[in-house]
């Protein structure tokens, strides 16, 4: 399994993403976790992503998981085949989530990555989502009682749900706010 982690956009060391994908390798972007966003702010952001990593000579191309919502969930897994990496994009970590889930991705990317057929690279929440629990983000969010819809699980957890009622998604904004306002430092993990 080959991936690359970054806490915030393309970390400290991008060229590890290359060496893991290759030169030219063609990426998926999936920027569902901006997905709340306007039309045009979430357009100006996708084509930032993809500016970034044409700057490290990759070929990305954005794959709206939206598209994949009433298809067949073969297609997702066919269309994700073709690339040699995907990049998963920072934003709402359970926007992304149902997004992975409804479209089929999420079992297409832990069957993809289980046979070495592409590279998983992302931050923030691509990078949560690619974890194998939820404790922390269950822990940082406040303790009131909601009626917070259930929330599918991390990849390769399969497809049982759970639900957090321990936090609004509006308890989520502020914590947004900060992040995007506050200079984070940017660290990277890579494994392969």
């Amino acid at each position: 399994m080959r991936m690359y982690l970054s806490s915030f956009r393309l970390g400290t060391e991008p060229t590890h993403l290359v060496r893991l994908a290759g030169q030219a390798a063609r990426i998926a972007v999936i920027a569902n976790a901006i997905d709340t966003e306007s039309p045009d702010a979430r357009s100006s952001k996708v084509a930032d992503e993809c500016a970034a990593l044409k700057e490290l000579g990759l070929l990305p191309a954005e794959i709206d998981l939206r598209r994949y919502f009433d298809a067949d969930s073969g297609s997702i897994t066919l269309d994700l085949a073709s690339f040699d990496a995907v990049w998963v994009r920072g934003g709402n970590v359970f926007v992304l989530r149902h997004a992975l889930a409804a479209s089929g991705a999420d079992a297409a990317l832990v069957e993809l990555l289980g046979a070495d057929r592409l590279v998983y690279a992302g931050y923030s929440a691509g990078l949560a989502s690619s974890g194998r629990r939820w404790r922390a983000l269950r822990r940082s969010m406040t303790r009131r009682a909601s009626s917070m819809p259930t929330v599918p699980r991390p990849l390769g957890q399969g497809s049982a749900s759970w639900t957090n009622r321990s936090c609004r998604m509006s308890s989520l904004q502020p914590i947004q706010k900060a992040l995007h306002s506050t200079p984070s430092p940017t660290g990277s993990w890579l494994r392969e």
